[in-house]
Order: C-alpha cells, then sequence, then structure tokens
C-alpha cells in the first residue's frame, strides 16, 4: 500500500503540533474547593473573566440551556417550508437535542421535563415581541 506511511506520519506529526499548543493547567484554589476548576486550552490570558462569568452569570450548561431556549422559541416561529431538506434536518436535529438536553437536566433535578427553563417559553416570545416591537418603533423614526 503505497503511501499508507507517508500518511500515518503525518497524522502524527499533525497530532504532535496540536499537542504542543495545547496547555492544561489544573490548579488547586481553596476558594474552589467544592467546586475544582480545570482549565485547558490555548487562552489562559482569559481565566479571570472566565471565572467572573462562570461565577455572575452560571456554568457553562446555563448559559447553553438559556441560547437553547430562545432558539428554541425562534425555530418555532419559523416558516419551514422555505428550508431546503438539509436545513430542515438540521433544524430537527437542533430541537431533538435541544428537548434531550432539557429532559437530562431536569430529570438531574427532580423536576418535570420542560420546566427547566429561567423563563417559560411563553415569557420568552413575550420578550421576543416586546424586542422586535421596539426595534421596529426605532427604526420608524430614523
Amino acid at each position: 500500500m503505497p503511501g499508507t506511511m507517508d500518511s500515518y506520519l503525518s497524522s502524527v506529526e499533525l497530532f504532535s503540533q496540536r499537542l504542543r499548543d495545547l496547555t492544561v493547567s489544573p490548579e488547586t484554589d481553596w476558594s474552589h474547593l467544592f467546586s475544582p476548576t480545570i482549565n485547558f486550552g490555548c487562552n489562559v490570558d482569559d481565566l479571570a473573566v472566565e471565572e467572573k462569568v462562570l461565577n455572575s452569570v452560571g456554568s457553562y450548561g446555563k448559559q447553553i440551556n438559556a441560547i437553547n431556549d430562545v432558539l428554541t422559541v425562534l425555530l418555532r416561529r419559523l416558516r419551514r417550508d422555505n428550508l431546503t431538506a438539509d436545513e430542515r434536518t438540521a433544524v430537527n436535529e437542533f430541537e431533538a437535542m435541544a428537548a434531550k438536553a432539557d429532559e437530562c437536566a431536569a430529570k438531574a433535578n427532580g423536576k418535570a421535563p420542560g420546566t427547566m427553563y429561567a423563563l417559560s417559553p411563553a415569557e420568552i416570545e413575550q420578550m421576543i415581541d416586546r424586542k422586535v416591537s421596539e426595534a421596529l418603533q426605532r427604526s420608524s423614526v430614523k
């Protein structure tokens, strides 16, 4: 098999380059005694910002869940007859993933599925309607 060894060596070289760029810096910080923080990545300069966001806003899971909730509401308003087959597949896969994430979070918190929203879907829809209305008013004033 010509080229097999070359492609293997190329893959090993690419992996070793990526490994050199990886920074893993487990830290012991007594303020995190019950919630340890392990940072890995190449952008360790933002650790203080990340910690501030996590402490003020919430975990990455909470932030992603809020994004999923809003996207779910927006997708409910989407006219699907204008979508291509690939776009419909992407929307369906997102909705299935968001529903599964909500179900898992609800189970982990001893709640019924569909009750994990920071805001209810109706509250999110009202907020979107209000913001759209405000934006339309601002654009008509100009």
